[in-house]
């Protein structure tokens, strides 16, 4: 997954590409994951030196929408989903290599959730 970093098309795309920039000059060692929600979706991508290293929403890969309530299950499953993404790309990605950001996130549960679910992951 060799993608330069696409953003979901938003009012404030500058804003956030400065912002991801700004924060990946700062922490350059860092594993970059971007998370937002909105009301219906929920979706998180890493990013590491400008590539796109794993991505995960509430949109399953064929475009069909997965279930619109974000419950803890699964969000669980989608941070799980995550994880191995991430372990495919670098077994040895720790959870301190993680810098997250969710500072255009309305901060909710779904994100403490998906957080705690990382951690536990790439903790083992």
């Amino acid at each position: 997954m060799n993608n330069k970093i696409t953003l979901i098309k938003d009012r404030r795309k500058e804003r956030k590409k400065y912002k991801i920039n700004s924060l990946l000059i700062k922490s350059p060692e860092k594993y970059k994951v971007i998370i937002r929600r909105t009301c219906k979706h929920f979706y998180a991508f890493v990013v590491k030196n400008g590539l796109t290293i794993a991505y995960v929403n509430t949109i399953s890969k064929d475009g069909v929408k997965r279930e619109k309530d974000l419950r803890r299950n699964k969000v669980k499953n989608i941070a799980l989903e995550f994880s191995n993404k991430i372990r495919e790309y670098n077994n040895n990605i720790n959870y301190s290599d993680l810098l997250y950001d969710y500072s255009f996130c309305s901060f909710s549960g779904c994100v403490l959730t998906f957080i705690n679910t990382v951690k536990d992951v790439l903790k083992k």
